[in-house]
């Protein structure tokens, strides 16, 4: 972006803009030092001539400044309203690390979108000038790495010009974008609805660091317990007037969490609303950080964390998914792994962070989610 640069979505929210207009990236994501287990990404400061020292960057969306660390050089922006971004929309904070000059900034300051928010700098643990950048989930911040998102799937590159851009799908706001409204109620649903579901999840996934491969053998036996459906009840038969009484042999949701209280008791406690998609993924994003439901075996010795990032085949990991997290008295059902290789080749995995890269579409749509280089360090 550049100086004084606003953009707008058709929806009327803000698009969270790249903040510099030059990019090059110094060191990428998971790239040593302080970025292992990260997605935090260095870039120095380039203009129109070349490379430059203590370079502008310029707020991404309206924002105020919720926290920072001097000695670190560390500030943290939060977007005052939700925005859009490459796979969603919310609110969003970005932190930006090594300004000279942060003793000028105060919690509580405001910055329009395309205002000045600082330069790239030399304070901290450097080797050169240039600026960290690290995006966060509101109220996850510092949170890591569960709390941190891609930055090439929350910022727009909008009027920026690449120099190097690392080999991630960056992509502007006015490139293609899909709104995937997921299919939710107690009933089988068809191929098509479950294609629209398995998308949204993918994407949903990608965006927290799943790969591919994991993705589609979760999927695999989605389509087996649920339709991947996230409203469905076992049977059809729907306890959803009374979520907390107990009654063990009835499942619900996209893996059929039985009892299913376990799930709409949790789900219920933090504020959510049981009987949608993203309450469904949010339990199996918390199940993974907290080691919850799935069990190692001898045959398949991963943790869920290990899962989730794994490059393994999807017929593996389907393999995997039921034996140690469905758990059923026989996991020997080979339906499942033929249906993740189905979803493995046939969605579109933006943001790709493992598996076969081959597999990405030559025409990449962009998810609005609806309702729902070497030695730099920092």
């Amino acid at each position: 972006m550049r100086a004084g640069q606003t953009s707008t979505g058709n929806n009327g929210l803000q698009n969270s803009l790249f903040p510099l207009p030059y990019m090059e990236i110094s060191q990428g994501s998971g790239g040593g030092y302080s970025h292992d287990g990260k997605y935090a990404i260095d870039f120095r400061g380039w203009g129109a001539n070349g490379r430059i020292y203590k370079a502008p960057y310029y707020a991404p969306f309206d924002c105020t400044c919720t926290s920072k660390d001097d000695s670190l050089a560390y500030i943290v922006w939060t977007s005052d309203k939700e925005v859009n971004y490459p796979t969603g929309k919310g609110r969003l904070s970005i932190a930006v690390i090594h300004d000279d000059n942060t003793e000028s900034i105060n919690v509580g300051d405001k910055r329009n979108q395309g205002n000045l928010l600082g330069h790239t700098g030399t304070s901290g643990n450097v080797t050169g000038d240039h600026v960290h950048i690290e995006m966060f989930k509101v109220g996850q911040e510092f949170v890591y790495p569960e709390g941190m998102l891609k930055l090439e799937n929350t910022l727009f590159i909008d009027n920026t010009v690449l120099i190097n851009d690392g080999g991630y799908n960056w992509v502007k706001s006015g490139d293609s974008i899909i709104t995937i409204t997921p299919i939710c109620g107690n009933r089988y649903l068809t191929m098509e609805e479950m294609k629209n579901n398995a998308q949204y999840i993918a994407y949903y996934l990608i965006n927290k660091g799943w790969t591919s491969n994991a993705i589609a053998g979760m999927l695999g036996n989605m389509e087996t317990e649920s339709t991947i459906n996230p409203c469905i009840w076992q049977s059809l038969n729907s306890y959803s007037d009374t979520p907390y009484i107990t009654v063990q042999g009835a499942g619900f949701g996209l893996v059929q969490w039985t009892p299913f209280n376990k799930y709409t008791v949790w789900a219920r406690d933090s504020g959510l609303q049981y009987n949608t998609m993203d309450a469904n993924l949010q339990r199996i994003t918390y199940e993974v950080a907290n080691g919850i439901q799935w069990i190692s075996t001898s045959n398949f010795p991963l943790s869920f964390k290990s899962f989730s990032t794994s490059n393994e085949t999807p017929e593996y990991l389907a393999y995997a998914f039921i034996t140690n997290y469905e758990r059923p008295a026989d996991p020997n059902q080979p339906a499942r792994q033929t249906q993740a290789r189905y979803w493995f080749d046939n969605l579109d995995w933006l943001g790709n962070s493992g598996g076969d890269s081959n597999n990405k579409k030559d025409s990449i749509f962009h998810l609005l989610l609806s309702d729902a280089l070497n030695g730099w360090k920092w």
